[in-house]
């Protein structure tokens, strides 16, 4: 049984979003191999990279680009972190406000969770509406088999999406 170890705040929720945030975190190791750490500042090493106008960042992805992304909050922008020169960019901007999930398929489709939707963006930067839902789409991971799977923080479940058509199941649910 699994019991929170916070009292308050959006980490004081359910299982299911919590074991979507920690498969992330170990996205992030896994793909940390492509990645030239050598050529990342540690925090240690200098001054913090900033990320520019808009509110605090809440999701981050390693792009197939090798570039970092964030998910900022309210402000609809996803910024872009390269991580050798350090120079930081809007990947996407113009998307609904509060943002909370990202993902990224091999061919640089970006997939953005939100309050209430989930979008794709093309390579081309041409967004279209995947899924609608009346819930916090949290967080969200392509599976291997090329799924997309989005925890849904309002409803208790994690939802099993089609990118291509928008087709959805709930895959677990409780909490």
């Amino acid at each position: 049984f699994w019991t929170p170890d916070h009292a308050s705040g959006w980490w004081n929720s359910n299982v299911a979003s919590t074991a979507l945030a920690a498969s992330s975190i170990t996205e992030v190791l896994r793909d940390a191999q492509n990645l030239d750490l050598t050529q990342i500042k540690d925090y240690v090493l200098g001054p913090a990279t900033a990320l520019g106008a808009g509110t605090t960042p809440i999701d981050s992805e390693v792009g197939p680009d090798g570039a970092l992304y964030f998910a900022k909050l309210s402000g609809g922008v996803v910024t872009r972190l390269d991580p050798v020169t350090g120079q930081v960019t809007t990947a996407v901007s113009g998307l609904p406000a509060n943002i909370y999930g990202l993902a990224f398929a091999n061919n640089g489709t970006m997939f953005v969770s939100g309050l209430g939707f989930l979008r794709r963006v093309n390579p081309d930067g041409t967004n279209q509406l995947v899924l609608s839902s009346n819930g916090y789409l949290t967080d969200i991971d392509l599976g291997p088999d090329g799924l997309l799977y989005v925890a849904d923080y309002t409803n208790n479940r994690i939802l099993r999406v089609t990118p291509a058509t928008g087709q959805s199941e709930v895959f677990v649910s409780g909490g």
